[in-house]
């Protein structure tokens, strides 16, 4: 009995090491069996982040990539990806790099990579300059106070 809840001691804290986002948080965890039905098949705009539970440029981002999908939720699709548990999603995409970050405007099967700052807002501007048609011109989301153009 004993070695059983040393077991499940230490598979809450390896599960909870390697999950960046929970299910209460703005942000999509995304997978190979949910990815196109999700992202490529759907008429909104997406920012993905493809990371890697032990990079600490990717733990770093958390913060920030939350601050942005609360800000955009109901306008822009906020999603990650666990690159290091998803290979398959990382190569197709040529992720080389932990954080990588992406962005599907108007082309659905060409995504723009995203070079600048890891800050909610200056991911949050580019994503403004590269959103698919319809995209709002004003917000009312009281987070978004400066994305607008």
């Amino acid at each position: 009995m004993r070695q059983l809840s040393i077991l499940l001691i230490l598979g809450i804290g390896l599960g909870s090491a390697h999950d960046f986002y929970s299910p209460s948080d703005d942000v999509v965890e995304l997978t190979p069996a949910n990815f196109e039905r999700e992202v490529l098949w759907d008429d909104n705009t997406w920012v993905l982040q493809f990371y890697a539970p032990w990079s600490s440029n990717s733990q770093k981002l958390v913060p920030e990539y939350k601050a942005l999908a609360t800000a955009f939720k109901g306008v822009v699709k906020v999603g990650a990806i666990n690159a290091e548990e998803h290979k398959s999603l990382s190569r197709q995409f040529g992720v080389e790099a932990y954080p990588t970050i992406k962005i599907w405007g108007n082309k659905r099967y060409s995504p723009t990579d995203y070079y600048g700052q890891h800050t909610a807002m200056a991911i949050g501007k580019t994503v403004r300059a590269l959103a698919a048609p319809g995209f709002p011109r004003m917000f009312s989301n009281p987070h978004m106070e400066g994305y607008s153009q």
